[in-house]
């Protein structure tokens, strides 16, 4: 099973880490880091299929599920 969570890097940027429950903890494949960043209205992913396709793929629907909910993202770890 696959399971994601998110850090916000700065203001618009993520991170997306997506966790592969199928890899043993110490594998270094059961961690996949994407970074999402929504700047001045544009979408943009750095995995494969945003790049290859240029649509919204599922690490932008991700941050933007929540965003939705409770009015936006509250998790600053990154803005240390």
């Amino acid at each position: 099973m696959r399971s994601y969570k998110f850090e916000v890097l700065r203001k618009e940027q993520y991170k997306v880490i997506r966790i592969d429950d199928q890899h043993p903890k110490e594998d270094k494949r059961r961690y996949t880091e994407y970074l999402v960043d929504l700047k001045n209205g544009e979408m943009l992913c750095d995995c494969k299929y945003f790049y290859y396709k240029k649509k919204a793929c599922k690490h932008i629907r991700f941050i933007l599920a929540q965003l939705s909910e409770g009015g936006g993202i509250l998790d600053f770890k990154g803005l240390r």
